[in-house]
C-alpha cells in the first residue's frame, strides 16, 4: 500500500527506524474495498427447465485510481457459464472510476460476484418456471462426463462431480422434508418463515497459469529446511508443507522447517494469491523432494555396493535398501555424513485447476421485523487431495463466515457527495460468534490430473459458494409473499422494506 512505501522511504531517507500507525478511520478509508459491482443479468431457456443464454452487463466501481479491482470483473467473462451446460453466453463489464477508495482483490476476487450473479439467476428462473431451485440444478448442471469441452467462454475444467456434489448436500439436510416444513410454516401463517437456499458453484485458482520455486535440504543439525517461493498470510502454509513432505520422505513434521518471504534464503517465487500456493508451491517442493530422494538412492547404492536400480527408498521407515535385503538399510543421517543432500525445483503449471462445490442454508426469516437467522448452513466443497483435513476445515469454516458477513452483514456506504458514512466498527457491522451458525462439512475429494499433487485451491472457495446460497435462502422464505429479490446486505431494515413493497 502506498502508506508503506512511504514508511520504508521515509526510514531510509532519516536514517531512522520510522513506524506507520494509522487510527480505524484511516485504515478504512485506505485500505482496499471489495466486490462493488452493479449487475444486470438475463436468463434464457426453457418451460421445461433447460437453460440455452445467459447475458449480462456489469459495472465495477474501481475506485479513485485503478488497481487490481479495475480487471476483476475479466473473471465474471471466464466463469460467466458456472457448472452449467449454457451454450450461450455474453457478458460485458465496464470499470469505472469513482472518488470512493480503491477496489482490492478481496477474497474471491471476482469469482464470488460471478458466482452470486449466476446463482441468483438460477433461483429467479426457477421462480417463474415454478421448477424446484434443486430440480433445475440437476437438470442444467455439467455432467462429469462432459468436462473436457470448452465452456460457452471458453474454458475447460480439469475434473468434478457437480451433480454428485449438490445430491450430497441436498441428501445430507434431507431436502424434501424442509421443503414440507415450509410449506406448513406457509400454510398456517407463521411470523417467522423458512427458506432454503442452495449454490452450486466452480471456481478457478491459479488462474494466471504460473509456476514456482522450491528447495528441500538437509542441515548440519540433521534437520531439513524447505523453502518455498509462496509466502503465507495465515493459511497454514507451513503445516501443509510440512505434511507433504513428511510424508514423501518420512522425517518427523517437527524435524522441518518452513522458510519463505526471505531474498537471503529464497531467490525466487511468485507470492500468494488465486489460491494457487498448494499447488504449485506444493509441486515445487514435490519435485524437489523426489530429488532428494533420488539422490539417496545414488549415494545409497554406493554405500550397498549395489545397483542403483535395485535401490528402494521405505518413506515409512525413511531408509533405503536392496530390493530382496530389508534388513540392511541406510538413513538420511547416514547420507547427511558425506555430504548434505539438497534439492531444487522450478514447477512449471500445467494449467488452471477448478475447484467446486455445492451450499446449502437453512434461514429464519422474521416477517414482521424483517430479521434473519440462519438455522443451519452445510458445505461441500472440493479441492481435490487434501493434504490436511483440519487446514482444509479452516479454510471452509473461515470462508462461509465471510460469505455470510457479505451476505447479511457488510457494506460500504458513502453519502450522495461521496463522504464516507462507515468509518469504524460501530458502523459498519461484522458478524460475531454468536451471530454465525455452526457450520457443517462434508469431505469429497476429486482429484486433478494438472500437478503431481493432485490438489486444488481451498483459500477462497468457501467465500465464493456462500453469499449465494445466504441471498437465495431469504429471498426464498419470503417468496410465496412477492419478494423475488433483495440487494445485499440484506439487513433487517431492507428485508422489511421488501416484504412491504411486496405485499402493498
Amino acid at each position: 500500500s502506498p502508506p508503506e512505501v512511504l514508511t520504508a522511504w521515509v526510514a531510509r531517507k532519516m536514517g531512522r527506524t520510522v513506524r506507520w500507525h494509522e487510527n480505524r478511520t484511516e485504515s478504512m478509508l485506505d485500505l482496499g474495498h471489495g466486490r462493488g459491482q452493479i449487475q444486470y443479468a438475463e436468463l434464457g431457456g426453457d418451460q421445461d427447465g433447460t437453460l440455452k443464454a445467459f447475458r449480462a452487463r456489469v459495472i465495477q466501481n474501481a475506485g479513485a485510481y485503478p488497481d487490481v479491482g479495475s480487471f476483476l470483473p475479466r473473471m465474471l467473462g471466464v466463469m460467466g457459464a458456472g457448472p452449467y451446460s449454457i451454450k450461450n453466453v455474453e457478458i460485458t463489464s465496464q470499470s469505472v472510476l469513482t472518488n470512493t477508495p480503491p477496489l482490492l482483490a478481496y477474497r474471491g476476487a471476482g469469482r464470488p460476484e460471478s458466482t452470486t450473479m449466476l446463482e441468483r439467476m438460477i433461483d429467479l428462473y426457477s421462480h417463474e418456471t415454478a421448477i424446484d431451485p434443486a430440480v433445475l440444478r440437476r437438470k442444467n448442471l455439467i455432467p462429469e462426463n462432459q468436462l473436457g469441452t470448452p465452456t460457452a467462454t471458453g474454458v475447460i475444467y480439469d475434473s468434478g462431480d457437480y451433480l454428485g456434489a449438490l445430491e450430497s448436500v441436498l441428501k445430507a439436510v434431507n431436502y424434501d422434508n424442509l421443503r414440507s416444513l415450509q410449506q406448513e410454516r406457509r400454510h398456517s401463517k407463521h411470523s417467522k418463515q423458512l427458506g432454503l437456499g442452495i449454490s452450486s458453484y466452480v471456481e478457478i485458482t491459479n488462474p494466471g497459469e504460473e509456476g514456482e520455486y522450491g528447495c528441500a535440504e538437509f542441515l548440519d543439525t540433521g534437520r531439513l529446511m524447505l523453502k518455498t517461493g509462496s509466502v503465507a498470510q495465515g493459511h497454514s502454509h507451513t503445516t501443509g508443507y510440512r505434511v507433504l513432505a513428511s510424508t514423501m520422505l518420512g522425517i518427523d513434521v517437527n524435524q522441518i522447517d518452513v522458510v519463505y518471504g526471505d531474498t537471503d534464503l529464497v531467490p525466487r517465487g511468485t507470492g500468494t494469491g488465486g489460491s494457487k500456493s498448494t499447488q504449485i508451491g506444493g509441486s515445487a517442493l514435490h519435485l524437489a523432494c523426489e530429488i532428494l530422494i533420488e539422490q539417496g538412492r545414488e549415494q545409497s547404492a554406493e554405500l550397498l555396493e549395489a545397483n542403483i536400480d535395485d535401490v528402494i527408498f521405505d518413506a515409512k521407515s525413511a531408509e533405503f535398501h536392496v530390493a530382496g535385503t530389508p534388513t540392511i538399510t541406510v538413513t538420511w543421517a547416514d547420507l547427511n555424513q558425506s555430504g548434505l543432500l539438497k534439492g531444487e525445483a522450478d514447477y512449471v503449471s500445467n494449467g488452471a485447476t477448478f475447484p467446486f462445490g455445492a451450499h446449502f442454508c437453512l434461514a429464519e426469516v422474521d416477517v414482521e421485523t424483517g430479521d434473519v437467522t440462519i438455522i443451519r448452513y452445510l458445505a461441500l466443497d472440493d479441492c481435490g487431495r487434501t493434504l490436511s483435513r483440519s487446514i482444509v476445515e479452516g479454510q471452509v469454516h473461515g470462508g462461509v463466515a465471510q460469505g455470510i458477513a457479505q451476505a447479511l452483514f457488510e457494506e460500504v456506504q458513502f453519502d450522495e457527495y461521496g463522504n464516507p458514512l462507515t468509518t469504524n466498527f460501530a458502523d459498519y457491522s461484522i458478524p460475531g460468534a454468536t451471530e454465525l451458525p455452526q457450520i457443517e462439512r462434508i469431505h469429497q475429494e476429486t482429484p486433478t490430473d494438472r500437478n503431481p499433487l493432485g490438489v486444488k485451491g481451498i483459500g477462497e472457495a468457501p467465500t465464493i459458494g456462500s453469499p449465494a446460497a445466504v441471498q437465495n435462502a431469504v429471498v426464498d422464505a419470503l417468496a410465496h409473499l412477492g419478494v423475488r429479490h433483495i440487494d445485499m446486505p440484506l439487513t433487517s431494515d431492507r428485508v422489511w422494506s421488501a416484504i412491504q413493497e411486496a405485499t402493498t
